[in-house]
C-alpha cells in the first residue's frame, strides 16, 4: 500500500472514531434525559394519586355529612308523623267508643 492511502485510511479511521465517542456521548445524554422523564414521570404520578386521594377523601366526608343530616331529618319527620297520628287516634278514641256502644247495644 502507498502512504497516500495508507494516510487516507488512518484518517478515515479516526473519523470513525471521533463519530463513535460522539454517538456514544448523544447516547448516554438520550438515557440520561429519558432517565429524568421517567423520575418527573414518577413524581407527577404521584403526586396526582395523593392529590385524588385527598379530594376523594373530602369528598366522602362532605357526602357523608349530607347523609347524616338527611337521616336526622327523616327520624325527625317519622317522629313528628308518629306524634299527629296518635294524636289523631286519641282524638278518635271517644267517637269510636260511642260508636261501638251504640252498634253493640243497638
Amino acid at each position: 500500500m502507498m502512504d497516500s492511502e495508507k494516510q487516507l485510511l488512518e484518517i478515515i479511521s479516526e473519523k470513525e472514531e471521533i463519530l463513535r465517542r460522539e454517538a456514544e456521548k448523544v447516547i448516554r445524554q438520550a438515557e440520561e434525559q429519558l432517565s429524568q422523564s421517567r423520575s418527573k414521570a414518577a413524581l407527577i404520578l404521584d403526586v396526582a394519586e395523593k392529590e385524588g386521594k385527598e379530594a376523594a377523601d373530602v369528598f366522602f366526608h362532605e357526602e357523608m355529612e349530607k347523609l347524616s343530616a338527611e337521616i336526622c331529618s327523616l327520624k325527625s319527620a317519622g317522629v313528628l308523623e308518629a306524634e299527629e297520628m296518635k294524636n289523631q287516634g286519641t282524638s278518635r278514641i271517644p267517637r269510636a267508643v260511642s260508636r261501638i256502644v251504640t252498634l253493640v247495644t243497638g
